[in-house]
């Protein structure tokens, strides 16, 4: 087990500057459940499920490392098939703005009536948080836990092209998360008098059981 997190963290490894500002109207934790109440109360007061349905949900923590939760942007698909996003910022100097509607990239359009939806109850802060416990759980010793940086719900949508739809379980709802570490004793890299803060992000997957899985 150990071997197979050294080597995600060898393949994810990424450099941040330690002189980061600090972030004004602090937001919740990621990884607490007034992060995730936050989520599931911003889509269900602002998405009207009579006029949209929602394949994706992707809540983000702001500054690297923060752990505070920044924005949440839904993915959104009308009766004519066009996919949209909408952003809802939810902490920082810009909380409460709401970005226009933007064409979703990387999604043909789909067929309304084929898609599922995501609904905000299906947010369940209580299960999210046993997730991330049990995510914690499997980071070593030597390992010490920083943020959660985001955490993603989505269904699999067709794409209209049953050559391209082999081998995906379309319909299905598939989750993720994201969890960013440090290796104690190591976090310090330097160079010609630059300082950088070195982590390591780890992506486990939840399973239909609402188990939490590392990924490979």
């Amino acid at each position: 087990m150990i071997k197979q997190i050294r080597s995600l963290f060898v393949a994810a490894v990424a450099a941040l500057c330690c002189s980061c500002g600090a972030v004004g109207n602090s937001g919740p934790k990621m990884d607490t459940p007034e992060a995730t109440a936050l989520v599931a109360q911003t889509v269900k007061k602002n998405i009207d499920l009579a006029q949209w349905k929602i394949y994706r949900i992707l809540w983000q923590e702001g500054e690297e490392l923060g752990n505070e939760l920044l924005r949440v942007t839904v993915y959104l698909v009308n009766e004519a098939g066009d996919c949209f996003t909408q952003t809802f910022t939810l902490s920082g100097p810009a909380k409460g703005n709401v970005s226009d509607l933007r064409e979703a990239t990387g999604q043909n359009r789909v067929d309304f009536e084929k898609v599922h939806g995501i609904s905000p109850e299906r947010i369940d802060p209580a299960a999210v948080q046993k997730q991330y416990e049990e995510a914690k759980a499997t980071i070593p010793d030597n390992y010490t836990f920083q943020s959660v940086s985001s955490y993603d719900i989505a269904e699999v949508l067709s794409s209209g092209v049953e050559l391209f739809d082999r081998g995906k379980n379309v319909g299905a709802i598939e989750t993720s998360f994201d969890v960013n570490v440090t290796e104690n004793g190591k976090e310090m890299v330097e160079s010609a008098g630059k300082k950088s803060l070195q982590y390591y992000q780890i992506q486990f997957n939840v399973q239909p059981d609402g188990s939490v899985e590392m990924e490979d």
